[in-house]
């Protein structure tokens, strides 16, 4: 059967090799062609340039991404200046309850020995009330604050999920650009 398939013709693989006339050459970003190296038919050595695409939009894809990275760091920045501030703040929010909550428990009393006016008793009972709203809401802030630093507000801006996003962004502008010249 196989002599009848094969024409009558033993095949032979000894001596095979493979000739190619011409090779098809690509590069994995798309982008228009500005500077071919080589000629048709011309041989060429390992790591020769053949031809270069207009790299103008990668390069100012990569100046965007370097630009982002660095408004990203300085946000994180930012973020962290704000939390040593939030902290502060809430380190006089605590002193203000503690201040009020004695001042309010004094003019408590004065008001149960009659000395003192139930509108002055009022007012520090109300500055008291305020004084815990301000910490409570001081305490809500920080939280937010210490989530947008992935819970670290001490770590490096380095680590930091958006921190490490737009580095990655950066990387890969890089690379894309680097792939605008095609090398053998």
């Amino acid at each position: 059967g196989y002599w009848y398939v094969a024409g009558g013709q033993v095949m032979s693989m000894d001596d095979a090799y493979v000739e190619a006339d011409k090779v098809g050459l690509s590069t994995d970003v798309s982008g228009i062609v500005s500077q071919v190296d080589v000629t048709e038919n011309q041989h060429v050595d390992a790591g020769r340039v053949l031809y270069r695409l207009d790299d103008l939009p990668f390069r100012l894809a990569l100046q965007r991404a370097e630009a982002q990275l660095g408004m990203v760091r300085n946000a994180l920045d930012a973020l962290k200046a704000n939390y040593r501030d939030m902290q502060a703040q809430i380190k006089l929010g605590q002193n203000d309850v503690e201040y009020f909550g004695t001042e309010s428990g004094r003019q408590q009393n004065l008001l149960s020995a009659h000395i003192a006016s139930q509108s002055t008793y009022d007012t520090a009972h109300r500055n008291l009330r305020n004084a815990q709203q301000k910490l409570a809401s001081l305490n809500q802030q920080l939280a937010a604050i210490a989530a947008n630093l992935n819970g670290d507000p001490d770590g490096p801006v380095e680590q930091n999920p958006r921190y490490l996003d737009a580095l990655a962004q950066r990387d890969e502008a890089a690379r894309q650009l680097a792939h605008t010249v095609v090398k053998t």
